[in-house]
């Protein structure tokens, strides 16, 4: 086996192995950031339903 044949075998795999790791590091990182908005969003969500349950609430103790 020669040096090139070598470098070929192990060199290679490895280098796309790390190609590999680096992609899906910047994968994990844009799904982070995406999961930071979902949250934001469903709090938004929450809270606005919290505000009409709170109306429904009042509206019933008026109409008793």
């Amino acid at each position: 086996m020669s040096n090139m044949q070598l470098y070929l075998a192990v060199g290679l795999p490895t280098l796309l192995l790390l190609i590999g790791q680096l992609l899906n590091w910047t994968a994990v990182k844009d799904v982070s950031s995406r999961l930071i908005t979902i949250e934001s969003d469903m709090r938004q969500f929450y809270r606005a339903i919290g505000k009409v349950e709170g109306r429904v609430d009042s509206l019933e103790k008026r109409r008793a």
